[in-house]
Parts: structure tokens; C-alpha cells; sequence
């Protein structure tokens, strides 16, 4: 007999479980707790990075700083006549003077992997394809791996279960989003930048577009052969729907290399119009299952945002053109301090000379300057495209020929990218190896080290800069700027190879500024990275004790053959002197899209 009582006793109705919904989350949480565990492993180098309380603002916000040291200013030739250089009176430091300096405000060095993990760190650098590591190789096949196992946990197959690959569509969107910001929250968290981990924005962009294929042409499938067709496509969420697949579909399209090499602008506007129209699609989809993946996503955009507009400046810009280099020197002195070595900033030339649309372009470029001195920012500015050209051309006006200086307004947002939490000046020693353009980061690192180095802020022993050009000639302008590094630091050396042609002789009057300096020369060809690396192994652990050293830093600049090159260089160094020097660490950044 029933219990007269127990129909007052209310039942609780639990919701019905959805393992579609339960997938989701795993792709959801387990990368998640994957970053976690490499940010951990990340800390001990994260606390030496921000050792000292100026390391806190350094690589994050420009700004100017008040310069209490000497002035120092550099003659450039605008022509291609062969003048004799002005070299600035600067300091000169000997070689005694550099290797007894302060030692007390060395920074710590703490290495990424235990030295017995080196051979399989060595191993996993190794390139399968031209700028593809065996490290982005296994990414991959962890993220697939994932959506395998979501697709096919309790499922009764790809076209019956339509809605899963619904869930790993909507799942994947706020990770593409995070990886795609600058001021992502992922990348601040591991203290990488932005580009390096933009091979994984583009991977899980072409899963997710997978998926979102499966979802609706697996709903498509079962609306035909149930001849329901046109009834279910005639309901909002499903016109929605087909939006955000076609949506998808055009971005992907647009997003393809040829179009990001040849017509960037094209790429970038489709993604920024495509994104928003996204957004809208998706909320009015399914907006119940969507709504938090929604909030998470606009929440990472607008953080991006914020702090995009918070890191932008607005100043004046004075223009130069570098007719050997055919290149445009850009200096922006209101803005001195607030970037670390190999950082970047993007750059809006706001002129009407730019063009029609020319002065809403924005552009990245390396910072060829050391922070916190007279100078302020200093970018390089190759001629490669029509913004660029352009610009070079409003450089070499009238004015300019004239000898007057040519101002342009311009804003700059950054400090972008860098070493992250590798600290060049905890190293004992540092080889730049730059083609064309990327000079402008081994100007930017060295100069940053000298300086660090003067106040004794550097472990940093011996330097050398290898800059690889096509054309000899493109020396000449950097000259009074190679001096100058040579007399502050006296264990520089810079190697300039010219690879057009080893037949030809390098012009008198740069035979006459070179021959004075032992540390700076030319040379045809190309260099020997293994015999150089090697070289400098030997120069900085000369006289030194087994503990005080700390490691080798390779700094890599230029197209994606040379950072190729140098990984399979350090690969083949020598295992005795790489334990000796206390490993070698590859610091690279590469041109391309």
C-alpha cells in the first residue's frame, strides 16, 4: 500500500544527459589544462624574467623616458656617392674595461629543459618541412586526436549524430579567436608572442571548418532523404546556420596564402567583416547551446581590443630614405623606452601622401633600436609591396633632397612579439645571424645588450652579428651605426656576407672605413653557421670557469630557409662544446605570412 505522504514529496527531474554536450566541454577543458601545465613548467623562467620591478613595464608599453646619458648622433648618406662617414664621439670602451664590469646586477639564467633532455628537445626542433618542426607536428596530432575522440564518443555515426560536430564547431571558435589576438589571453599566460602560436590559430580554423561541414551537410542529408528540405531551411536558425557555414567558407578562402602574401589587406578586412557577420549568425543560431561559447568569445575580442588601444601611440615620425638598402629609416624619438629586444610595432603612416587608402594600412616592423636612449624607436622599412614603396617615395621628396628633415604623423601600437621570457642578457654568449631586413633586429638585440652591458645588467661576454645581403652596397648606410656599436662594446664582432656575386670587389671607400676595424668585415659568400656557432663557443668560454657559463643565444632573422638553416646548424654543433658553453637556446623570427 502507497505511503499517503509521498505524493507530497516533490521529484526532481534530472535533465537529460547529452554526450554531445559533454565532448564539447573536454575540448574545451583539456587544452585548457594543457596550457595550465605548460605555464607551470614556464614559472621558473617567468620569476627570472620579472626579477626586478623595471622588468615589469619593459616589453609592454611604449612611452618616452627622460635620458641621462650622452648624446649620440648619427650621420647618414641619402646618396649613393662614396662619401667619407661621420662617426660619432662616443666612449670608448677596451676590451679590459668590458670584461671587468659589475656583476651584481647579472640577471639569472635559468635553462628551458634539464641538459639530459636536450637531445629530445634537439629532436623535436627538427624541421620535417620547410618552416615545420617536429613540435608543430605533434600539436597537430594531439588536437586531432582530441576531436577524434569527441567524434566518435557514444556516437552512432557521422551522419546520424549530426549535432556532435555541431558542439566541436562552436567549441573550437573562442581557441581560434584567442590565438589569433595579440594580447590573447593564452599568449600573455605562456609569455610567447602572438605569431608563434599562429600556426595552431590556422590548424584549429581548418578543423573547426571541417566540423562545421559534417554538421551541416549530415543535417542537409537527413532533411533530403526525408524530403523536409525546404521546410527546414525556411526556419531562422537554420538560415543562420547556413550563414555561419558560408561565412566560414568565404574567410577560409580569403585566408589562403597567395591571398595573405599578395593582397593582405584583402585578408585582413574579409577576416574583420567575416568575424562580425559571424558573430551575428551564431548567436541566432542555436542561442541556448551558443550563448556562453558567445560571451567567452566577444569577452577575448574586446580584452584584445582594449588593450590594443591602450598600447597605441599617437606622434610624430621623421622619414629618411636608405637608397643602398632600399629602405625607408623611420625614426620616432618621443618614444624611447618600453620594448625588449626583437620586439615589433605596427605602424600607421597618417599622411595623405600614402594614398587613398594608404594611410589606413597598418604595418609591422622589427625595432632596430635599444630602449631607454637618445634615439627612441628606429624601424627599418624594406621596399617590398606598394605601401611600402610609397612610403619610400614620400622619403626622397623634395624636401628631403633639399636637406630638410620630412615629418609624417603616424600611431604605433605595440611592443609586439619578442623573446618572451627568454632573457638575451642571461646568456654568456649571443650570435645574430639576419638576411635583408632582419638587420633590424640584430641592430635592436645588440644595442640592447651593450647597453645592459655597460651597466652591468648582461652575463653576455662576446657578441657577433653575421648580416647575410645580396648587394654590397647595402653596407654603406649602416656604417656610422656599426662604428658606434664597435667602440661601446669591443668583444662585437659583425660579419657582413654579400651573396650576389663572390666575384665582385667590394668598393674602395668601404675598404677604407672597414680596414680600420678588425671586427667588422666583408665577406662573399655564404658563412659557415656550424664553424661560426662553434667559433664563438670557444671565444666565450676562453679562461672561463665551468659554472659561470650560461648558454649560447642564436638570434634568427629573415626568410623561413635561413631560420631552417640555423636549426639544423645547432643541431650538428659539436655535443662536447655545447655542454661546454651550457647549451644553445634559438631565439627566431621569420619573415612571411
Amino acid at each position: 500500500m502507497d505511503d499517503p505522504g509521498e505524493a507530497d514529496i516533490p521529484q526532481t527531474v534530472s535533465p537529460p544527459y547529452n554526450p554531445s554536450s559533454l565532448v564539447a566541454n573536454t575540448l574545451v577543458f583539456i587544452p585548457l589544462a594543457l596550457v595550465a601545465l605548460l605555464g607551470l613548467l614556464r614559472l621558473p623562467r617567468a620569476l627570472a624574467r620579472f626579477h626586478r620591478l623595471s622588468e615589469w613595464t619593459s616589453g609592454h608599453w611604449l612611452r618616452h623616458s627622460h635620458y641621462t646619458g650622452p648624446y649620440v648622433a648619427l650621420s647618414y648618406a641619402h646618396s649613393q656617392s662614396q662619401e667619407k662617414f661621420r662617426t660619432p664621439a662616443y666612449p670608448t670602451v677596451t676590451y679590459n674595461e668590458w670584461a671587468t664590469r659589475d656583476t651584481s646586477a647579472w640577471p639569472p639564467h635559468v635553462v628551458p629543459l634539464p641538459q639530459f633532455l636536450s637531445p629530445i628537445a634537439s629532436l623535436f626542433h627538427t624541421r620535417i618541412l620547410p618552416g615545420f618542426s617536429l613540435v608543430q607536428l605533434s600539436l597537430y596530432l594531439i588536437w586531432v586526436s582530441l576531436v577524434g575522440y569527441a567524434a566518435i564518443y557514444r556516437s552512432s555515426g557521422p551522419f546520424t549524430n549530426t549535432e556532435r560536430f555541431g558542439y566541436i564547431t562552436i567549441s573550437h571558435i573562442p581557441f581560434i579567436v584567442a590565438l589569433a589576438n595579440k594580447n590573447g589571453l593564452i599568449v600573455i599566460f605562456l609569455g610567447i608572442s602572438y605569431e608563434k602560436v599562429n600556426f595552431l590559430h590556422r590548424f584549429i580554423a581548418r578543423v573547426a571548418l571541417v566540423a562545421a561541414h559534417l554538421h551541416a551537410f549530415g543535417f542537409f542529408y537527413k532533411w533530403a532523404i526525408n524530403d523536409v528540405f525546404a521546410e527546414n531551411m525556411s526556419q531562422k536558425n537554420n538560415i543562420c546556420g547556413l550563414g555561419m557555414l558560408l561565412t566560414i567558407d568565404v574567410m577560409f578562402l580569403l585566408s589562403l596564402a597567395p591571398i595573405r602574401k599578395h593582397a593582405y589587406q584583402v585578408f585582413y578586412y574579409s577576416h574583420l567583416i567575416g568575424f562580425s557577420v559571424l558573430l551575428v549568425f551564431m548567436i541566432n543560431h542555436n542561442r541556448e547551446t551558443i550563448l556562453p561559447y558567445f560571451a567567452v568569445i566577444v569577452s577575448l575580442y574586446a580584452i584584445n581590443k582594449i588593450l590594443s588601444a591602450a598600447k597605441t601611440r599617437y606622434t610624430e615620425a621623421i622619414i629618411r630614405p636608405l637608397p643602398e638598402l632600399e629602405s625607408t629609416r623611420i625614426e620616432i624619438p618621443a618614444l624611447n623606452a618600453g620594448w625588449r629586444a626583437g620586439q615589433h610595432v605596427r605602424l600607421q603612416i597618417i599622411s595623405s601622401a600614402m594614398g587613398v587608402l594608404g594611410w589606413t594600412e597598418t604595418h609591422p616592423f622589427t625595432i632596430a633600436s635599444a630602449s631607454r636612449t637618445n634615439e627612441g624607436i628606429i624601424l627599418i622599412c624594406r621596399k617590398r609591396g606598394s605601401w611600402t614603396k610609397r612610403l619610400f617615395a614620400v622619403a626622397c621628396d623634395a624636401q628631403v633632397e633639399a636637406g630638410l628633415v620630412k615629418k609624417v604623423k603616424v600611431l604605433v601600437d605595440g611592443p609586439y612579439g619578442g623573446p618572451g621570457l627568454k632573457m638575451f642578457n642571461s646568456f654568456s654568449a649571443a650570435l645574430f645571424i639576419v638576411g635583408g631586413s632582419g638587420i633590424s633586429y640584430a641592430l635592436g638585440a645588440a644595442s640592447e645588450l651593450i647597453q645592459k652591458g655597460l651597466k652591468g645588467q648582461s652575463r653576455v661576454q662576446v657578441i657577433d652579428v653575421i648580416w647575410l645581403v645580396p648587394d654590397i652596397n647595402s653596407v654603406k648606410p649602416l656604417i656610422p651605426q656599426f662604428l658606434t656599436m664597435l667602440q661601446q662594446c669591443p668583444s662585437l664582432t659583425i660579419s657582413v656576407h654579400y651573396t650576389r656575386s663572390t666575384a665582385i670587389t667590394p668598393p674602395k671607400y668601404l675598404i677604407d672605413q672597414i680596414s680600420a676595424q678588425p671586427w667588422l668585415a666583408l665577406n662573399p659568400g655564404r658563412p659557415g653557421l656550424v664553424n661560426a656557432m662553434e667559433g664563438l663557443i670557444g671565444r666565450a668560454t676562453s679562461g672561463s670557469p665551468r659554472s659561470s657559463v650560461c648558454g649560447l643565444l642564436v638570434g634568427v632573422c629573415g626568410p623561413m630557409s635561413l631560420a631552417d638553416d640555423v636549426r639544423k646548424s645547432v643541431n650538428i654543433v659539436d655535443p662536447g662544446l655545447r655542454d661546454k658553453i651550457g647549451g644553445i637556446e634559438v631565439a627566431e623570427e621569420t619573415f612571411g605570412l
